[in-house]
């Protein structure tokens, strides 16, 4: 009995651990707020399990721990929906040659689900929690029947099918299966620098359900210690998200906005030090836009001087200023952290006024094929970009073909 007490310690030390930690990496995003709640439901399960160990009272205290067993589940699943993104409209020329033959209805039958979002929770919740509460009021007729376990103490498990095993079995291998189904849809259809983080994602799913399966049918002698290995996965594949930002916005001002930036633009500004720059982007920012703010100046010089308390700013450099300002140290990596944003924000704008670094760091064709690439995501995302460029850093040459690619910003 002591050893197993000690394991629930154990779990519940590092499930609070991986909770708290990925909710403070992000905590504005979706993905890390669904598995801190998982991991909450970890440690409640973990918890009532150790109750039942210690008063020898399965009837009182296996019944809430069904619920924070469903509520994993749930948490899960709608993390699935929404890592590393909310599930795209599937196309089937954008999927691999063996994968095109599906119908598109097929493909697609959840969008008008998962785009309500009333309906996205009913979807995801409503099912698990319905049959979560009916086993914990009435195990009996779910099957669930007090045994002796292997280990010697008295517990709940499932013993023989009742209609409402059968239904709560049939709902588990539908949401398994839609599971997943989502999760491949989600490798198939990310970018090649995500495709890691979704094979992870997906080998932590299918422990994930083998220790589910495992549960259904039998009292686990631990509690929620085997999904300690699958929240390590997750943890891994958001973690792997860090250098991603979700949209943020600012307090309104009061006053007028000063400039007027069309959308779907990018602007350039000729400066030798960042300035009017940053002011046209704190006066979007304050008036309803998201920003986000690609820099060499110091994070918290720029929050202090032009009043931005949550809008997200990344260090452009080889060596992160510290662990709470997040950095980027390469060109794939800026363009990795605009394209989530961008895709995020229904009003987005970057200022990024760390061109001469980069270019000094790799070379002007590179830094080019990032601007390009940067102006397409502006374009296809209908937001706006700011670049600050010095004259005096530049070749003639150079200067002029930035000047043909970008909409030059004066001081009205």
């Amino acid at each position: 009995m002591d050893f197993e007490i000690f394991i629930v310690a154990a779990t519940v030390s590092v499930n609070s651990f991986l909770g708290f930690y990925v909710l403070s990496a992000n905590p504005e995003g979706k993905a890390n707020r669904l598995f801190f709640l998982s991991s909450i439901s970890a440690i409640a399960w973990s918890s009532f399990f150790a109750l039942e160990l210690t008063t020898g009272e399965p009837l009182v205290w296996a019944p809430p721990g069904l619920i924070s067993l469903s509520l994993i589940f749930v948490f899960f699943i709608h993390f699935t929906v929404e890592f590393p993104r909310a599930k795209p409209v599937v196309h089937r020329e954008t999927l691999p040659k063996p994968f095109r033959w599906f119908p598109s209805a097929l493909l697609n039958w959840d969008q008008p689900i998962l785009s309500r979002p009333a309906a996205k929770v009913a979807f995801i919740y409503a099912p698990f929690m319905v049959t979560g509460i009916l086993m914990a009021l009435r195990p009996s007729e779910f099957g669930y029947t007090v045994v002796l376990s292997p280990l010697g103490h008295r517990s709940l498990a499932v013993t023989h099918w009742t209609v409402g095993a059968l239904v709560r079995g049939g709902i588990d291998t539908f949401y398994i299966i839609y599971t997943l189904i989502t999760i491949i849809y989600q490798y198939l259809l990310s970018r090649r620098d995500e495709k890691r983080q979704m094979a992870v994602v997906f080998l932590g799913t299918l422990f994930f359900i083998a220790l589910s399966a495992l549960d259904y049918v039998a009292a686990l002698p631990m509690g929620a210690f085997p999904l300690v290995p699958a929240l390590l996965a997750f943890a891994y594949a958001i973690g792997r998200h860090h250098l991603l930002v979700s949209p943020a916005a600012e307090t309104p001002s009061q006053a007028g906005s000063r400039f007027d930036l069309e959308k779907g633009i990018c602007y350039m500004v000729r400066e030798n030090k960042p300035s009017l720059s940053f002011e046209v982007f704190a006066d979007a920012v304050t008036h309803g836009a998201h920003g986000l703010c690609l820099t060499r100046m110091p994070p918290e010089k720029i929050r202090q001087q032009y009043g931005l308390q949550r809008t997200p700013i990344v260090w452009v450099g080889e060596q992160p200023l510290s662990q709470d300002i997040r950095s980027v140290d390469s060109a794939d990596k800026i363009a990795y952290v605009c394209d989530k944003f961008l895709r995020e924000s229904s009003d987005g704008i970057v200022i990024f006024d760390c061109l001469e670094y980069l270019i000094q760091t790799t070379d002007f064709r590179r830094v080019m094929r990032l601007l390009y690439r940067l102006k397409e995501m502006v374009t296809r995302n209908n937001a706006r970009l700011i670049i600050s460029v010095s004259p005096d850093s530049l070749q003639k040459q150079e200067l002029s073909l930035l000047e043909k690619e970008f909409e030059q910003l004066t001081k009205l």
